[in-house]
Parts: C-alpha cells; sequence; structure tokens
C-alpha cells in the first residue's frame, strides 16, 4: 500500500471512530513497550505500591508486547471516550466516582467501537477490541498515538478531554500511518491534585500508592478499610485529583455516548439508603453499571465507616 492509500485509509478509520461517539483518536505503530516504562512499572509492582491487585503482576509479557494480543497485530487505533462530570459532594451523600454512574464502560465502549471492528475485517484484516481488562498499558499506548501527557495526578491528561474519560484501544493487523506522541512535557505541576488527596497517594512525581488511594479501599481492597484511613465521604472511587486540576475543564459540547450517562437514581443515595439496601435494591440500581465491582457487603461496610466518622464529628 502506497503512503497516499495509506493516509487515506488511517484518516477514513479515525473518522469512522469518531462517529462512534470518542472525543479523541490517534494510531500508535505496535512494538515493544519501552525499556525504561516497564522498568518504571515493575518497580512499582516491586515496592507493592499495587496493594492486593494482583492481576497487575500477571501476563507481563503480554502486557510488554501487545502483539500478543492478536497474532500478527500491526498499529492500534486509540480512542479517548468522555465520561460525565459531577464533581459536587452534597451533605449526606456518599460520592460515587463519576466515571461509574452510567453503564458498565467495557460493555459500553466494546459496543460503540463495533462499526470499527467490521469495517476492518470486511477489508480482510482481524481487529480486537482492548480496554483496562486486557494487560495493555492503556496510557502508554495513548501517549504514543499523541493523545495525551501523563499528570501528577497518574493522569493521561488530554488537550481535547481533560482527565475524565474512558481508554478503548483497536488492535488491527492493518498497518496505518502512526501519529506522533505529543511533545515531551508534563502538567503545570500546581500539586494542587498532591494536597487535594487526604490520605498522601500521590508521589509529586506522577506516580502514587494504590494502598493509599480512597478508590481502591472502596473498591479493589477487599479486606477492612485501615482504621485510620480518610474516606472524605467517599463510598466508591474518587475523583478528588481530578475534580481540582485546572487541565480537566472540557467544553460542554464535550460529546458523551448514551450508555456513559449518568443515571440519577444513582446520584441521589444517602448513608441511610445505603444501610438499608437490600440485595434486589443493590441488584435493581447497579444491574450493569461499575459499581457491581464492590459487593453489596462491601459497600455497606464502607457505609458504616462514614456513618461512624459522621457521627464522630457531631
Amino acid at each position: 500500500m502506497n503512503l497516499e492509500n495509506l493516509t487515506e485509509l488511517t484518516r477514513d478509520l479515525k473518522t469512522l471512530a469518531m462517529n462512534c461517539g470518542c472525543v479523541a483518536t490517534g494510531v500508535c505503530e505496535i512494538s515493544v513497550t519501552d525499556e525504561s516504562d516497564t522498568e518504571i512499572y515493575n518497580r512499582w509492582i516491586d515496592a507493592g505500591r499495587h496493594g492486593k491487585m494482583e492481576y497487575l503482576t500477571r501476563n507481563n509479557e503480554v502486557r510488554q508486547d501487545p502483539e500478543k494480543l492478536l497474532q500478527g497485530a500491526k498499529s492500534m487505533i486509540v480512542c479517548l471516550f468522555a465520561y460525565p462530570t459531577a464533581h459536587n459532594h452534597v451533605a449526606g451523600v456518599p460520592y460515587i466516582s463519576s466515571y461509574a454512574m452510567g453503564r458498565d464502560y467495557h460493555k459500553a465502549l466494546r459496543k460503540a467501537l463495533t462499526p470499527v471492528v467490521k469495517y476492518i475485517r470486511q477489508l480482510g484484516e482481524e481487529a480486537r477490541v482492548c480496554i483496562d481488562s486486557a494487560p495493555l498499558r492503556e496510557r502508554y499506548w495513548a501517549q504514543q498515538a499523541g493523545l495525551g501527557y501523563p499528570g501528577l495526578n497518574g493522569r493521561l491528561i488530554s488537550p481535547v478531554a481533560g482527565c475524565d474519560f474512558f481508554i478503548a484501544s483497536v488492535i488491527t493487523t492493518l498497518r496505518l500511518k502512526a501519529d506522533k506522541p505529543i511533545p515531551t512535557h508534563t502538567c503545570l505541576e500546581c500539586g494542587r491534585c498532591i494536597k487535594a488527596c487526604p490520605n498522601g497517594a500521590l508521589d509529586g512525581h506522577g506516580g502514587m500508592d494504590a494502598r493509599r488511594c480512597i478508590s481502591y479501599q472502596t473498591i479493589e481492597n477487599r479486606d477492612e478499610i485501615p482504621r485510620n484511613f480518610n474516606l472524605a465521604g467517599h463510598i466508591f472511587g474518587c475523583d478528588l485529583c481530578s475534580e481540582v486540576c485546572p487541565l480537566s475543564a472540557r467544553p460542554g459540547t464535550t460529546p458523551i455516548i448514551a450508555d456513559l450517562i449518568t443515571r440519577p437514581d444513582m446520584a441521589t443515595l444517602s448513608l441511610a439508603d445505603w444501610l438499608a439496601m437490600t440485595p434486589d435494591v443493590y441488584e435493581t440500581l447497579f444491574n450493569g453499571t461499575p459499581v457491581r465491582r464492590a459487593s453489596l457487603e462491601k459497600l455497606q461496610s464502607t457505609a458504616r465507616r462514614l456513618l461512624k466518622h459522621k457521627i464522630s464529628e457531631e
């Protein structure tokens, strides 16, 4: 395929991805991840800063080489999908992270990118959608595709979508024209995210200790939350490091696919609602949403912690 046809095909696929509802898309060539980046990741694991998320220690060969996810893969189309931000902390309403207020994003994004996969297969090539359930260094590849740069909050910052977005990648055997990474630079380094984190999860260099993160403790940690840990009114996830970031702002016209729109009935649950919740109500409210990652038992245990803290403050 000559350069002109390659450029046209790449442009067509990126346009199709944008029509699927993403806010930004880029292409990178598939290769083995950079040794320095792999070393940083391995040091993070060796230091135990991943907590008990043992899945992050498995499939290292795949994590370093995306071609192992799809034999013969040559390119990756990386897409950013914005989700609604509801950075408001209402008194008496335990906070649920914004990303979790709509449909399970794994299903939503896989469905959204179906036209891209179909188009590639019609060309006689293969494609696979990968979201964060696959051992793929998403932020790394999004950087390679020119979609953003790392922030001190540990997130990828997009000039288009801010901090609040999902990353979904289409790995394909098609050879496409790669984009260039954004010139190396970091965020504003204002330190607001570091100061906003009540348990000191952010190290000030772009790294974080999951064990000190509210999201980890309210979602991933299956054991009892440490006694002196500050939940700051959160019951599932946390957006503190994002909501204070000056670069998280984005236009009000930013497209958001329908499946990711916030469900109103999830936004007003009081502590009393959480503590009185039955398994049937839990299923009705959260079926098909990211909140299902935490069991009702886990959520109510966190709610009791929040109630205890509330009483102690009165």
